[in-house]
């Protein structure tokens, strides 16, 4: 063996063509052995699920670079951080956003836009989507129609807040329907009145729209929510433009109520008509100049 390995040195350092002596092959043959042409493989196997079967696919697992390990790894000393600085530093370098101390891209262009976290996404219904549905046969006009019905029907694919009825085909819209909705707009209910329904609006928060679509998953009823002050003021104004509202009154909406009454109440009785025209009220009232103080400056020369 080391008879050969000398001889191909001295070739390949000669550039002289390899030649082995017959006999020193024949010899060392016995040694090494033939070689195999194909070696056993298990990929076209189903091998046992155990333990000594398992392991990562080539390439999930890479091996960490290894820094400060002398000159003959390539990243010894300065370990591939250059001669001093900042970026060599441990915990240096400057994020994406720094521009070199000129004012980045985030602070040269204006805000834009924003999104509330509290809003409620509703899912909207024009008045001309409403009568396609009634006239195909959905939606059933000659009783109630609420958001479970409309779900049912597939006029929406999900609903996580409530609907909304806008006003797009007020003018063409000749049915009488009576609807529950969450929100509606001022011309949508309108249009449904002239044709001879009527709006109710209820309030629910997501939880108690989740119990109207799917009662099958409560069987206990849960209680009525309390709306915020804001939701308060838009379901009265609601009402105000003539809709049915239905919702959980708070005892404070309750008590302002009952102020609002005492106060209607006491104006008109103190209210006395026709007003009385007497010296000091009025036209009538007795007016009076101020006295003008006049202003003395003593010098101190008395």
């Amino acid at each position: 063996m080391q008879f050969l390995a000398k001889s191909a040195f001295l070739c390949r350092t000669l550039r002289l063509p390899v030649r082995v002596p017959q006999l020193a092959f024949q010899s060392v043959r016995g040694v090494i052995g033939a070689r195999p042409s194909t070696y056993p493989t298990h990929r076209n196997e189903l091998l046992p699920f155990t333990i000594n079967n398992l392991w990562d696919n080539k390439g999930a697992r890479r091996k960490a670079k290894r820094v400060g390990r002398g000159p003959g790894s390539g990243k010894g000393k300065t370990a591939g951080r250059g001669h001093g600085g900042h970026r060599s530093r441990t915990g240096g370098g400057m994020p994406p956003r720094f521009e070199g101390g000129q004012t980045p891209l985030q602070r040269r262009l204006p805000k834009w836009g924003m999104k509330r976290r509290n809003t409620d996404f509703m899912e909207y219904l024009n008045l001309d989507q409403l009568y396609y549905f009634v006239k195909k046969g959905r939606l059933d006009n000659s009783k109630t129609i609420t958001i479970r019905d409309m779900w049912l029907a597939g006029v929406f694919p999900r609903v996580k807040h409530g609907v909304k009825i806008l006003g797009r085909g007020a003018a063409k819209f000749d049915v009488p329907v009576n609807i529950e909705v969450s929100d509606a707009t001022e011309d949508a209910i309108n249009a449904i009145k002239k044709a001879g329904g009527s709006v109710s609006i209820v309030y629910r928060t997501r939880l108690k729209m989740n119990e109207h679509l799917y009662p099958e998953k409560y069987p206990l009823m849960l209680q009525d929510p309390l709306p915020p002050p804001m939701k308060t003021t838009r379901l009265e104004k609601l009402r105000e433009l003539g809709a049915d509202v239905n919702y959980n009154v708070p005892l404070w909406v309750q008590e302002q109520r009952k102020e609002e009454e005492t106060e209607k109440k006491s104006r008109k009785e103190e209210f006395i008509y026709p007003a009385l025209r007497t010296p000091g009220i009025g036209a009538n009232k007795i007016r009076r100049r101020r006295v003008k103080l006049q202003k003395v400056i003593d010098y101190g020369l008395k």
